[in-house]
């Protein structure tokens, strides 16, 4: 199976641990777009991408993680505005690969600046994301593609880490300063200095 993190945004194919506490700007942006409260769009998402806005935040703090960015200052501003968006269920082929007119698990707009993650993504267990493969209903695993295709890991990943990779991804369209995400060695790098503990 191909990656699941290629193009402009992260299109799917074949990641949930929650941070205590607030530590960045992602509770207050979100408490104000009215994330979290309920199901809809974003599908009681909110919380989850609060936790993860804070994680990422904190780790762009880390130099390790800010040598990955050209400005840190601006990605970590950029961080606290990444939201959801249904962008459409994803669709596959026979070999669970996604089509060329599969809906991405996340965006960066470089028109716009927005980062948005698919609301249509199970971000709760990305395991169990459901999909369309023609007209059947097929369900995918991103961690376990995640972890062994892109990132190369022997085990998967958990729902938080898959979350905040992606948002890295989606970061380092923005202004990564080491090449471009959809490169699984950028990727790996990402993983490496900015996700993995």
């Amino acid at each position: 199976m191909r990656s699941v993190l290629a193009g402009e945004g992260l299109p799917v194919a074949g990641l949930v641990t929650l941070a205590a506490g607030s530590r960045g700007l992602g509770a207050g942006v979100l408490a104000s777009s009215g994330y979290g409260q309920g199901v809809g769009a974003q599908g009681g998402y909110g919380p989850l991408l609060m936790a993860s806005i804070d994680r990422v935040q904190a780790d762009l703090l880390k130099p390790e993680c800010a040598k990955d960015f050209k400005n840190v200052k601006n990605t970590i501003n950029k961080a606290g505005k990444v939201d959801f968006k249904d962008m459409g269920t994803p669709k596959v082929d026979k070999d669970l690969n996604p089509t060329k007119d599969s809906p991405a698990a996340a965006s960066y707009n470089s028109v716009t600046g927005a980062i948005r993650l698919n609301s249509q993504i199970n971000w709760i267990d990305p395991d169990d994301t459901p999909a369309l493969q023609g007209k059947k209903s097929v369900s995918l695993t991103l961690l376990r593609n995640e972890a062994g295709n892109v990132l190369g890991l022997k085990n998967s990943i958990t729902a938080a880490q898959f979350m905040d990779i992606v948002i890295f991804h989606e970061l380092a369209h923005y202004n990564g300063n080491i090449g471009d995400p959809n490169d699984e060695k950028v990727e790996q790098q990402l993983w490496n200095d900015c996700v993995k503990k």
